[in-house]
């Protein structure tokens, strides 16, 4: 994920880098196609006005009159004086700009055949302007200039014209460029997306295909993990109900039984229990059986670790002696109990003071042989018939004297 990220930014970056560079050349292009155009304009105008400067001339020096004051001539005279030179100035930028431009044979010819004449018309007026008051000079050069005025308008109007035909071929030139630069644009921008971005949006659209399949992989798996946590929930409450139900079992039971966790502590423990081992005022519930009974030894200890393993252990009797000095018979059934089928969950054990019996059991036998040791000194023998079987049982005596 993180290549394809550095993958993408890379990517875009050059992307954009790209049509930032296009941006930029076709601003500059189209600035420098712009400032040709504006040049073009500007000598179209000042060329139409050197047609313009050519008629003005003529007319200032046709309204010249010897008969006029001295004030009006004079005044005649400056206008001359700043036409002739701003026509002059005009006619200098027009053979500068047109050094300029590329392919202006046609400019050229037409300038050297228009030289001539406006070069005629120029001297006219230069002839008046520097003798105003000699009527010759003035009657020669006006009548030069009527001449001339004619081929001068129209030398300055076909250069003019000219003039307006290059502008125009530029001006379709950067159309057609347009059409190219766009076109070129075009290109590399489709370029750009069909090797660059085409791929990686094919990449993106797999990677998030496999999000996608991810995520409903997840979605599926979380939908999963609930419904077994839902059963978890489920079992848990039936063991956790299952698990009363055994405590209510236990405090119930008429025998003595008592139920443990894997660690030894007290669950649950019946009366009888309670009674047996002088627990009734004792709250047990939660305590390890080890510090209810602290006089249990390693033997027991680790019976009940085997059987938290899953053995079972039974005794039919055993004897305790308690720290006291107190003697006691018990008979023992020792089992594990399973919160699932291969999940032990403690001990129950349970327990039956057999000592009551045993005592009976060896008052008799201490009976018996007190009964056997009298005979034997009275020499009385005893014989008992059991009539179920069929037979006769004689004591030791009664073999002996018989």
């Amino acid at each position: 994920m993180e290549e394809l990220e550095k993958s993408t930014k890379k990517r875009y970056l050059l992307f954009i880098a790209t049509i930032v560079l296009i941006i930029i050349a076709a601003v500059l292009f189209f600035q420098n196609r712009i400032n040709n155009l504006i040049s073009d304009v500007n000598i179209i105008n000042i060329s139409g006005k050197q047609r313009m400067l050519s008629q003005r001339i003529s007319k200032q020096v046709f309204s010249f009159d010897l008969d006029q004051s001295d004030t009006a001539n004079s005044i005649y005279l400056d206008s001359l004086s700043a036409l002739i030179t701003e026509w002059q100035n005009n006619q200098d930028f027009l053979i500068l700009a047109n050094k300029q431009v590329k392919n202006s044979e046609r400019i050229d010819s037409l300038f050297a055949a228009a030289q001539p004449k406006t070069t005629e018309l120029l001297n006219a007026a230069l002839q008046i302007l520097n003798n105003p008051w000699n009527p010759d000079v003035l009657k020669i050069n006006t009548n030069t200039i009527k001449e001339v005025e004619s081929s001068v308008l129209t030398s300055t109007d076909n250069i003019v014209s000219e003039y307006q035909n290059i502008a125009g071929k530029n001006l379709n030139n950067l159309y057609s460029i347009t059409y190219y630069i766009a076109i070129i644009v075009a290109l590399v921008i489709i370029g750009q997306f069909t090797f660059f971005l085409l791929p990686l949006i094919k990449k993106l659209r797999k990677k998030s295909q496999s999000l996608h399949l991810a995520n409903e992989e997840l979605a599926n798996s979380n939908r999963a993990i609930q419904e077994k946590m839902e059963q978890v929930k489920t079992l848990q409450a039936d063991l956790q109900l299952k698990e009363e139900y055994n405590k209510i079992f236990i405090d119930q039971a008429p025998n003595a039984m008592a139920m443990f966790n894997d660690e030894m502590k007290f669950l649950a423990a019946s009366d009888r229990w309670r009674n047996d081992y002088n627990l009734v005022d004792q709250d047990i519930i939660g305590k390890s059986l080890y510090e209810v009974f602290p006089e249990i030894d390693e033997h027991w200890k680790k019976i009940h670790q085997e059987c938290l393993s899953g053995s079972v252990h039974h005794e039919d009797e055993t004897v305790f002696r308690w720290p006291d000095g107190r003697v006691q018979w018990l008979s023992f059934d020792i089992r594990p109990w399973y919160i699932s089928p291969n999940k032990i969950g403690g001990l129950l054990i349970y327990t039956l003071d057999i000592t009551a019996l045993k005592e009976k059991e060896n008052e008799k036998l201490r009976i018996e042989e007190i009964l056997d040791k009298t005979n034997q000194v009275a020499r009385i023998g005893t014989w008992e018939v059991d009539l179920i079987n069929n037979k006769i049982i004689w004591s030791k005596v009664t073999f002996e004297i018989h």
